[in-house]
């Protein structure tokens, strides 16, 4: 999807009182016009490029250091660049900051960036990364580039409403076999940014934290927690396919790999499937209750 770019002064206002974050931009220097904004990883002070044609987002290895960002294998990714192919490595993004915008974490590709970011020159304001397409589309990003501003949304408070409310497991699979009694299984999303997950076994039971992320203009559910085990996902850093149809809710994530309790997921559904072999789970819900009305769109451009 094209970032957007804000016609005028009135639509800027509406994106604010939308809840919109307001992110301020500059250009790095006299030389370079592109827009950098400032990041916060791990506490770190961190100075990203705006690269609205990049197809996903990196970090130079210095800044990965300095954040101590964890490699979630240790085989390379090769990636095609302008400067030529680049070996990359994947490693886990804790949530962030962009300015003041609040960025779920995930996975991001590190590696030697410094000719892709031109740091060669010292007299100027040294990159640590740049941010790309995708999270402009987790955002629905708008760039006002009168103002130098970058607008930018909580998927989480635009999917909150459909999600919110309690829902019993009708029917689940896991790598082809059915799940017993699913409906002792409910989730309970009532404070925004929580999931109760519920069993009849108190045992079994806890909550978790979840997010929004996009995946190719597809939402995933991300499942987070203080420990390595999270109950019905089985692990932190689950990222479920979900969606929604009625009062219907379905999701798909990946189970640990060999029944270990992997603290990431090696990979993400690429679509609901839960076949022998498949190595996923899939569930569906029903929701409790009546759900939001149907409200229509808002069209702004």
């Amino acid at each position: 999807m094209p970032t957007k770019v804000a016609a005028d002064e009135k639509l800027a206002k509406r994106l604010t009182a939308a809840g919109s974050t307001a992110i301020a931009l500059e250009p790095r220097d006299e030389f370079d016009p592109r827009f950098v904004l400032p990041a916060t990883v791990s506490r770190e002070k961190l100075v990203f490029v705006l690269d609205t044609g990049a197809a996903m987002s990196l970090l130079n290895a210095n800044a990965a250091k300095r954040c101590d960002l964890k490699a979630i294998t240790d085989t390379a990714v090769a990636v095609n660049t302008e400067l030529g192919e680049i070996r990359l490595h994947e490693r886990l993004l804790p949530a962030f900051a962009l300015g003041t915008h609040k960025v779920a974490g995930g996975r991001i590709l590190s590696g030697e960036l410094d000719g892709l970011l031109m740091n060669e020159r010292r007299d100027t304001r040294q990159l640590d990364g740049l941010v790309g397409q995708p999270i402009f589309d987790e955002g629905n990003a708008v760039i006002d580039c009168g103002t130098r501003t970058l607008y930018l949304s909580d998927p989480l408070e635009r999917e909150w409403p459909r999600l919110r409310g309690e829902w019993v497991c009708v029917r689940g699979q896991r790598d082809g076999v059915e799940v017993a009694d699913p409906r002792k299984w409910s989730l309970a999303f009532s404070e925004r940014g929580t999931v109760g997950i519920r069993h009849q076994d108190p045992k079994k039971a806890g909550d978790a934290t979840v997010s929004i992320l996009n995946d190719a203009g597809q939402p995933l559910l991300a499942v987070g927690g203080k420990s390595n085990d999270v109950p019905l996902f089985e692990q932190v850093g689950s990222l479920a396919r979900y969606a929604i149809r009625g009062n219907r809710l379905s999701l798909c994530y990946s189970l640990p790999e060999a029944g270990a309790k992997l603290r990431v997921s090696a990979r993400v559904p690429v679509k609901f499937e839960s076949d022998r072999g498949s190595g996923c789970a899939e569930l569906e819900f029903e929701r409790v209750g009546k759900g939001p009305p149907e409200l229509e769109p808002v069209v702004v451009f």
